[in-house]
């Protein structure tokens, strides 16, 4: 039994009909699968980790394709995505809280005396 393919034949700009039988459609379409242990590489040429940042953006060019730039993710940002509450948002009157300083946590011992003092219901 022969299987009829049509396809474009790019030389000519034409389609045309190929007529092959099925042990040889399964023997093209095997020689595409690789071997079990084979090593592809996975960047090369314009994609290669070297020279991808100042060829990729030509490329985008010439194909008339605009080069996305991603925002930095914040943790002010990931907040409000998940939970859809902005965390620099005061709950009172709506502005925009602005930091102007920055405290770093008791260390260990203190932790321990403060919960300590909480238990026995001491005033710190």
């Amino acid at each position: 039994m022969n299987i009829h393919n049509e396809y474009h034949d790019h030389r000519d700009n034409r389609t045309k009909t190929l007529k092959i039988s099925q042990k040889e459609l399964l023997l093209r379409l095997l020689s595409h699968i690789l071997d079990k242990f084979f090593k592809m590489i996975r960047y090369f040429g314009f994609l290669s980790n070297r020279v991808r940042s100042k060829l990729l953006p030509i490329i985008y060019e010439k194909l008339e394709q605009k080069l996305s730039v991603l925002k930095p993710l914040t943790y002010g940002a990931m907040l409000k995505k998940m939970l859809g509450v902005d965390p620099y948002e005061c709950i009172l009157c709506g502005s925009k809280m602005k930091l102007k300083s920055k405290q770093t946590g008791m260390n260990l011992q203190a932790l321990k005396i403060n919960l300590k003092n909480l238990v026995l219901q001491k005033p710190i």
